[in-house]
């Protein structure tokens, strides 16, 4: 298994940021998370510091949405091969299968519940598929 050392999370709601936050830091305090508010900010973030192990992205977001973002990503060779997980409220299947067919590796619907997100972040760092 590989160990996850640091998280990128790009969402625009202050709340679902403190909320990952919050669930990540009871599961393992030692995973560093960086945070942006849209896809603008994350990427110029990105260009700087490029060394995370796993990036959460929200889809909908002012100024870039996480669709815009997620192709920004895959086009850019530094980043590319940084998995990137959909974390959003969105549901229409065809935003889901858009994001999976530019590269997302997986879909996270946020949830209500602080327990539903931290069974879902245990099983997503503790897989050995990062």
């Amino acid at each position: 298994m590989s160990k996850i050392n640091s998280i990128f999370l790009i969402d625009d709601d202050c709340d679902d940021r403190e909320i990952f936050q919050t669930v990540l830091s009871d599961i393992d305090r030692t995973i560093d998370l960086q945070t942006a508010c849209d896809g603008v900010e994350a990427l110029e973030r990105l260009k700087e510091e490029n060394t995370y192990d796993l990036i959460f992205l929200d889809i909908n977001m002012p100024r870039m949405d996480g669709i815009e973002t997620l192709k920004h990503l895959k086009k850019n060779p530094k980043l590319k091969q940084i998995p990137v997980i959909i974390y959003s409220t969105t549901n229409q299947e065809n935003f889901i299968n858009k994001t999976l067919s530019l590269g997302a590796i997986l879909y996270l619907p946020k949830s209500n519940s602080f327990e539903e997100l931290q069974e879902s972040l245990k099983k997503i760092i503790n897989s050995d598929n990062f």
